[in-house]
């Protein structure tokens, strides 16, 4: 869990504007029961369910690549 809480702090600091999306986001996640690598595989339909909007979701996916780099390196 702890590093699902990283990577939303991480992804709320590349655009602070969407932070309440962001935490939306992953207290659904959290609340699903989902860990940082599962929440990757969460279906469209399942976001949507959420009411996670598709950028939100765009986003936290295409995200995932560049926090590891960032956590790779510290």
């Amino acid at each position: 869990m702890e590093r699902l809480e990283k990577y939303f702090a991480w992804l709320v600091s590349c655009s602070r504007s969407q932070a309440d999306l962001f935490q939306k986001a992953e207290l659904a996640v959290k609340q699903a029961g989902h860990t940082f690598s599962t929440m990757f595989v969460v279906s469209d339909q399942k976001w949507a369910e959420w009411d996670v909007p598709e950028g939100i979701v765009l986003q936290i996916r295409m995200g995932k690549a560049k926090f590891k780099s960032i956590e790779a390196s510290v």
